[in-house]
């Protein structure tokens, strides 16, 4: 595993002898970077595979935690909890890990048709 990110942004090159894959490839304005730090480990981006959201969506995912706390909307989870600390734990949200991972794969689904226009 190589970290392949930027001071800010976590992401990470996975090696296998089938393809690579890229966990947390940022963002857009991130890509680039990304793809000159794969090639100064000497590795090809074209060998990199896409996240399979099959796996994503049948993960039984109860907590869903994240990079950044807007994704699982933990702020707003952390202040139900400080405000009623008897009450369920609201981290506990499976629904929200899928919801989240859903906007996520159409959101990748959007780009890749976009790209494949131009």
């Amino acid at each position: 595993m190589y970290y392949v990110g930027s001071s800010d942004i976590g992401s990470y090159l996975i090696t296998t002898p089938e393809g690579h894959v890229i966990i947390d490839g940022g963002y857009p304005e991130t890509a680039p970077m990304i793809e000159a730090h794969v090639a100064q480990l000497e590795f090809k981006i074209a060998d990199v595979k896409t996240v399979a959201y099959e796996v994503l969506n049948a993960l039984d995912c109860h907590i869903f935690l994240g990079a950044h706390a807007g994704y699982y909307g933990g702020r707003e989870k952390a202040a139900t909890m400080r405000e009623h600390p008897d009450g369920p734990n609201t981290f506990v949200d499976p629904e929200g890990y899928k919801r989240f991972i859903k906007r996520a794969e159409q959101r990748f689904l959007d780009q890749l048709a976009s790209e494949k226009r131009h």
